[in-house]
C-alpha cells in the first residue's frame, strides 16, 4: 500500500518537474550569492569566484582556533582594515570580520578608527574571555540564506504534490470505493500519512543535504568548529559553533515540514478540488508571515502586536527561523507541545472526514 500511495502522489509530471526546479534554485542561488559574489582583494590583486575563495581561505587558515586581541591586532597590521565603502585597500574575511566586529568603524564617534577594548564592546569582552573560535565561516552565512530560500519554495512545492492526497480521491470520485475494502478507514488513512509525512521529511533532509555538501566541498567544512557568532545572520552573543546552529536549523526545518505537510492533509481532506487546496495550503503558510509583516508594519506596538508576532512563530513558516530565538524556556517548552498537539489534531481530524465521506457527511 506504501508504494500504491507513494506513486499516487509522485507518478505526475509535476512533481518530477518541481524537484528538478528545487535543485536548479539551490544551485543556481549558491552560485549568485556565493561563488559570484566573493570578491578578495589581497596586495593590490583582485580575485573573483571561484580563485577568490581559495584566495579567501588560504588567507584564513594561519588564523584558525580561539580568537584573541593579538590575533586582530596580527591581521590589521597585515591587511589594514577593510574598506567596504571606497572598496580600497586589501579586503578579505579576515580584516572584514575584525574591522566590522571588533573596530569603531563605519561609527563618527570623533576617536578615529581602533579596536575596540574589552570595556567598549560586549563582542571583545567575548574575545578577551577566550569564548570565540575562528574560522572561515563565509560559505556557512551563505548556506543559511541559501537554504531558508530553498525551504520556503520545498513547502510551496510539498503544497503541490500532497494535495492530492484525499482531494483527488473526492474528486475522481474513487473515495468511496476505496473507504469499502477492508484496510480503508483505517490502515489506508494511515497510509496516506506515512507517505506525505515521509515525503516531507525525506525532501528536507535531502535538500538540506545536498546544500551542505555544495558549501562545504567549495568553502571547506574547516569553519563548523568555529564560533557562529561570525556568521551574518546569527545573534553575536551566540556561544554554540556552527555545526550546532545548522544541527538545529536542521531540526526546526524538519519539524516545519512536518506541521505543514499536517496541515495541508486536513485542507486537503476538506475540499474536493485539487487546485483549491494548493492555494489554500500555499495560503495558510505564508499567513503568519503576512500577519507578522502588518503587526510591524502597520499596528502601534502593544501588548496584543507582540503577542501577535509570537503566536505567528509556532507555525511552520517561523517555526523554520527558531533556532535563531532567544525565547525563554518555558516559550520554547510551549512551542514543542502546541506542535505535538496541533499536528495530531490536524491528523485526526482528517482521518475523521475522510472517513465520514463514505456516509455522505
Amino acid at each position: 500500500m506504501f508504494q500504491t500511495e507513494l506513486y499516487k502522489l509522485c507518478h505526475k509530471k509535476i512533481a518530477g518537474i518541481g524537484f528538478l526546479c528545487l535543485v536548479f534554485i539551490a544551485v543556481y542561488y549558491f552560485y549568485i550569492s556565493g561563488i559570484a559574489d566573493t570578491t578578495v582583494v589581497d596586495g593590490g590583486k583582485t580575485y573573483q569566484g571561484m580563485e577568490a575563495v581559495r584566495a579567501d581561505r588560504e588567507i584564513a587558515r594561519p588564523y584558525q582556533g580561539l580568537m584573541t586581541m593579538d590575533k586582530a591586532e596580527q591581521i590589521l597590521d597585515k591587511y589594514g582594515y577593510a574598506d567596504t565603502k571606497n572598496n580600497t585597500g586589501n579586503n578579505n574575511f579576515c580584516n572584514d570580520f575584525v574591522t566590522r566586529y571588533m573596530t569603531n568603524s563605519g561609527r563618527d564617534d570623533g576617536n578615529g578608527i581602533h579596536l575596540y577594548t574589552p570595556e567598549e564592546s560586549d563582542f571583545t569582552r567575548q574575545v578577551e574571555a577566550g569564548a570565540v573560535t575562528f574560522g572561515y565561516t563565509r560559505g556557512w552565512s551563505s548556506f543559511l540564506e541559501s537554504y531558508i530560500l530553498v525551504f520556503v519554495c520545498l513547502c510551496i512545492y510539498l503544497s503541490m504534490i500532497i494535495t492530492p492526497v484525499f482531494s483527488e480521491e473526492y474528486a475522481l470520485r474513487t473515495a468511496g470505493i476505496l473507504l469499502t475494502t477492508a484496510h480503508g478507514k483505517k490502515k489506508g488513512a494511515r497510509m496516506k500519512y506515512a507517505v506525505c509525512l515521509s515525503l516531507a521529511v525525506g525532501l528536507t533532509l535531502f535538500m538540506f543535504a545536498f546544500i551542505f555538501l555544495m558549501y562545504g566541498f567549495v568553502y571547506g567544512f574547516d569553519g563548523l568548529k568555529a564560533s557562529a557568532c561570525l556568521m551574518d545572520m546569527v545573534d553575536p552573543r551566540t556561544r554554540m559553533p556552527v555545526w550546532s546552529v545548522l544541527a538545529l536549523l536542521l531540526g526546526c526545518s524538519v519539524l516545519a515540514a512536518w506541521m505543514h505537510t499536517c496541515i495541508t492533509i486536513w485542507i486537503s481532506s476538506c475540499f474536493r478540488q485539487p487546485f483549491l487546496v494548493v492555494i489554500l495550503s500555499v495560503l495558510q503558510y505564508l499567513a503568519p508571515w503576512a500577519v507578522n509583516q502588518i503587526s510591524l508594519g502597520i499596528m502601534p506596538i502593544s501588548l496584543f502586536s507582540m503577542w501577535l508576532r509570537r503566536i505567528t512563530t509556532l507555525f511552520p513558516f517561523y517555526l523554520l527561523f527558531a533556532w535563531g530565538y532567544q525565547d525563554p524556556v518555558g516559550f520554547k517548552i510551549f512551542k514543542l507541545l502546541f506542535f505535538v498537539a496541533f499536528s495530531a489534531l490536524c491528523l485526526v481530524l482528517a482521518r475523521r472526514k475522510y472517513s465520514h465521506y463514505q456516509a455522505g457527511r
